[in-house]
Order: C-alpha cells, then structure tokens, then sequence
C-alpha cells in the first residue's frame, strides 16, 4: 500500500498528531514500515533540516527519500514529480496503476 500524506502547520490537524507523536516518543514507538520523505528543494526544509537523519530517528526500518524540485507544497507545485516517487523507487511495478 502507498499512502500520500501530507499537512501544513496551520493545518488543525497538525496539532493532533503532535499530541499523538509525543505520547508515541515517550513511550518508545517509532514508525514500524518503509518510510519515503519528501520536501521541497527551494523550500526551508532543505535549508534547515537534514530530513532523512531527522526522520530516521524516528524509524525503526528503513528512511530514503529526496527533495523535489518546488516549494513548500509538492503536490499542488510539483504533482508529477511527487507521482513518480512510486514507480522510481520500484514501489509500483511498471505497468501497474498509481491510484486504483
């Protein structure tokens, strides 16, 4: 299964999951599948962060990701970069569909 999440921080949302990921933290849980990061190469991600060492110390498997050439929001500035991320990294074999 491929799941395609993302929020912004305005988002309410946000504030959800923070609460959850700090119980999770303290309790010692980490992310227990294959994790792809995803960030905007001109956007303060990469400017700011090491994403990938960031995210795997939230991970108990294996990290990979990149940046994808666009700003903060990579689905709305970059759909088609963000929709060959699947098939790049041979998560959906060729010939298969993206979305079902």
């Amino acid at each position: 299964m491929i799941v395609l999440h993302g929020t912004t921080c305005a988002s309410p949302a946000a504030t959800v999951d923070l609460e959850h990921d700090r119980v999770s933290r303290t309790a010692g849980r980490k992310v227990q599948c294959p994790l792809v990061a995803l960030w905007g190469a001109n956007g303060k991600i990469a400017e700011w962060y090491d994403a990938i060492s960031i995210w795997r110390a939230y991970c108990s498997v294996d990290v990979t990701g990149a940046a994808i050439p666009c700003g903060h929001y990579l689905a709305e500035e970059a759909p088609e970069a963000v929709l060959a991320v699947p098939r790049v990294l041979r998560l959906i074999p060729a010939g298969e569909p993206l979305l079902a």
